[in-house]
């Protein structure tokens, strides 16, 4: 299927989303996983569309089933690695404040550098955690809305897929 801005402005898209997919796609775009993931990276929702284009309830259900499955599994992803990163600074921030004690209370600038330097590795990590699940998530929302819409598309023209 190809979207073009006349066709969301036909189905009843708001302003801002034909005006952010007119940013994006000039000229318009064929749906495909790539598009709908550079749709939904630019904060394009991908659920309207669905809803606007496929009118097959098993295909609506098989989407929202995906999308849910998706951000359960992203939500999953945060959770695991928020906790390593909470786990990780604690025992990090133990063996500081150990090391300080052990020093008398005196704070060794070397020491302090060094802890900070690890607690930017673990903050930096747990980032990085967040960003690949969000890009898994967002790709799974891309498949989603491709497959639901092209085969609402093969229903339309009556070729079994």
């Amino acid at each position: 299927m190809y979207i073009t801005y006349q066709k969301l402005k036909a189905a009843g898209a708001c302003p801002t989303q034909r005006h952010q997919f007119f940013f994006r796609f000039p000229f318009g775009a064929e749906v495909t996983v790539e598009n709908c993931l550079k749709a939904l990276r630019t904060d394009l929702s991908l659920g309207w569309l669905v809803e606007a284009f496929v009118d097959s309830f098993p295909l609506l259900v098989t989407y929202s089933r995906a999308r849910s499955r998706a951000w359960r599994v992203w939500r999953i992803a945060f959770l695991v690695a928020e906790e390593e990163c909470r786990r990780n600074v604690t025992l990090l921030s133990k063996r500081y404040y150990d090391e300080v004690m052990l020093a008398g209370g005196m704070f060794s600038p070397a020491a302090e550098q060094a802890y900070r330097l690890t607690l930017r590795e673990f903050f930096e990590r747990f980032v990085q955690c967040k960003i690949a699940a969000w890009d898994d998530y967002l790709y799974a929302c891309a498949e989603a809305s491709y497959e639901a819409v092209t085969q609402q598309e093969a229903l339309n023209l009556g070729v079994p897929k």
